[in-house]
C-alpha cells in the first residue's frame, strides 16, 4: 500500500490480498467509525469493471471476497474510498 495509509483516521487494517489474484481476491478492513465505504475495481482506462460495495458501514471488522473469473488478465487498480480518504490498490489479475 502507499505510505500513509496509516493517516485513515477511520479504517485500521486494510487488506487485499493475494497478489496476484487467480480467481478470487480478499478486502479486509476495520472501521473504527461509521463512516461510508466505496470499492470498486478499475481498468487502466479507467472504465469501472466491477463494484465491491458501496454503502455507509457502522464500525467493525469486513472482509469482502471479489469474484474475478469473468475479469480478463492484466493490470487493474482497486479504488477504495472510506470517509473522505481514498486509497488506490495495484492489482494483477492472472488465470
Amino acid at each position: 500500500f502507499p505510505a500513509g495509509i496509516d493517516n485513515i483516521e477511520d479504517v485500521s487494517q486494510l487488506a487485499v490480498y493475494p497478489n496476484p489474484v487467480v480467481g478470487q481476491a480478499n478486502l479486509s478492513y476495520v472501521l473504527t467509525n461509521s463512516t461510508n465505504v466505496n470499492a470498486s475495481i478499475y481498468s487502466v482506462t479507467g472504465q469501472m469493471i466491477k463494484q465491491v460495495v458501496n454503502k455507509r458501514q457502522i464500525a467493525g471488522e469486513y472482509t469482502y471476497s471479489i469474484d474475478v473469473t469473468d475479469v480478463s488478465e492484466g493490470i487493474y487498480f482497486l479504488n477504495i474510498q472510506i470517509g473522505n480518504r481514498n486509497v488506490v490498490h495495484k492489482m494483477v489479475i492472472s488465470k
